[in-house]
């Protein structure tokens, strides 16, 4: 490597080789011994390491660096998933529903009060108790059923919550143990259960008609469940019982895509 040297005598600029210089060398004009700037060489010459920047990670280590996110040990990204399944209709229609049958029913109690000569008014009494009736009946029919949410973070955290409202009151929410079961099960089931009979004989008690068309709409009708299963001796976890084969098989589909599980029919 050539360095350049001017002479600290009579300004002179000239050349030598580096490597061959013993740190001082003579000017070839007045013969001035002058010193080698060697140092120039070094710092030509030295390479610099590069210094890892710091960057924060997802879960907040500051100490992580850039190599270890491109690294294959990085942490896995996954999609998030917010799923939301209800047993019949969505809460918001419930209860649209259960205030237009208010609207009918307390003005016709209301006013069959206050003017007796009315068709329906006249015994007060006789006209409260069908009416108290009614309304706990359709607050018991539309406000109860249950609901399956299916939650997945970007880092692969899989939850699966069940919650069931009553009189559209919330109950407290179950979170279903996963580890728990290797199988999601869609089938059909033909008979009606005990609640559903129980319902029947109450609407049958408030009129003929309720009790039929809840005997036509449910009972008669076919009914598609979704479960959670495993082999060994644990119970099933009921995730989706209902009227909507599609309903079911979403909900079975998605259940088994986000937590990795078989997926059977029957």
């Amino acid at each position: 490597m050539d360095l350049s040297v001017r002479c600290d005598g009579c300004g002179h600029e000239f050349t030598v080789v580096a490597e061959e210089s013993s740190g001082r060398t003579d000017c070839p004009d007045c013969g001035l011994s002058c010193k080698v700037p060697l140092h120039r060489m070094r710092s030509r010459g030295a390479k610099t390491a590069p210094v890892p920047v710091a960057s924060p990670s997802r879960n907040g280590d500051r100490h992580s660096s850039p190599l270890a996110e491109s690294s294959p040990l990085a942490e896995k990204s996954y999609e998030p998933v917010h799923r939301q399944w209800e047993t019949g209709p969505p809460l918001g229609r419930r209860a649209l529903l259960f205030i237009l049958a208010e609207l009918v029913i307390q003005p016709l109690l209301i006013s069959g009060a206050i003017w007796p000569d009315l068709p329906w008014g006249g015994d007060t009494s006789g006209l409260f108790v069908p009416a108290m009736f009614g309304s706990l009946l359709l607050l018991l029919l539309l406000g109860t059923f249950d609901c399956t949410s299916l939650h997945r973070t970007s880092r692969g955290d899989v939850q699966l919550i069940r919650l069931w409202r009553v009189g559209f009151i919330p109950m407290p929410q179950h979170v279903v143990p996963l580890d728990k079961f290797d199988k999601v099960r869609v089938g059909v089931i033909n008979a009606a259960d005990t609640g559903d009979w129980l319902l029947m004989f109450a609407l049958l008690v408030f009129g003929i008609l309720p009790g039929i068309v809840w005997y036509v709409k449910v009972i008669a009708q076919p009914s598609y469940r979704v479960t959670l299963c495993s082999a060994g001796a644990h119970d099933d976890e009921s995730l989706y019982r209902g009227p909507e084969r599609l309903r079911a098989e979403e909900i079975g589909r998605a259940v088994a895509e986000v937590t990795d599980k078989m997926l059977s029919r029957n």
